[in-house]
């Protein structure tokens, strides 16, 4: 029996939840397989940002339990003035809120992003689909990624697993690079850059205003 869109993000936070139970605050309760591979795609998301900006605001779906702005204040040479970490799991924004226990965090329980930002990044919220089909769920992927994109003054940046793979996991949503680069260039914006130059089974998207 497959599952709505719906019931499937409901299910896929329940799931987050019990890996934060098992492994606390930590790269392999977010779906990562180490700290390693958690940063290089901070990095790839993080390449958005103008070098030498300004105070920035920052959207991020999928927050988990906020690693991804304790990376921005490291790497990035532009300051995070405001961050809204939206994620689906309870749990997870009560793991962000005492991970960061920062002012200038606004968490938020949401599979939509709901604030305006400088820039939005959507942190592998599309990679478990469940029993959903491909493609209702890539119909959800671009609906997502043209309401965010909304929100976001200066740009958006996401990644998805690639359909270049040798073998793949039925409740696992795999993106064919192409389809996504045209949907974001002419639904989106003409200035797209698609990263898929990176030792994991996945691309990254940015696309600036």
């Amino acid at each position: 029996m497959t599952k709505s869109v719906a019931s499937a993000i409901a299910d896929v936070g329940q799931l987050y939840g019990g890996l934060l139970r098992i492994h606390g605050p930590d790269p392999k309760a977010a779906g990562y397989k180490d700290a390693v591979s958690q940063r290089l795609r901070y990095a790839k998301l993080a390449q958005l940002i103008e070098p030498g900006s300004a105070d920035i605001s920052v959207n991020e779906l999928g927050c988990g339990y906020g690693a991804f702005l304790r990376y921005l204040d490291q790497r990035s040479t532009a300051r995070t003035s405001r961050y809204f970490g939206y994620d689906v799991s309870p749990e997870m924004l009560a793991a962000a809120a005492a991970f960061l226990d920062d002012p200038r965090a606004t968490l938020i329980e949401s599979a939509r992003v709901t604030e305006d930002a400088d820039y939005t990044f959507l942190s592998g919220v599309f990679n478990v689909k469940l029993d959903v089909p491909a493609g209702a769920w890539a119909d959800h992927v671009k609906d997502t990624l043209a309401r965010s994109f909304e929100r976001s003054r200066k740009g958006l940046a996401f990644y998805c697993l690639t359909t270049h793979v040798d073998w793949m996991e039925s409740k696992f949503f795999y993106a064919d690079p192409l389809e996504f680069f045209e949907f974001c260039r002419t639904a989106l914006s003409k200035h797209v850059t698609l990263l898929h130059d990176y030792p994991l089974w996945e691309w990254t998207m940015l696309i600036r205003r």
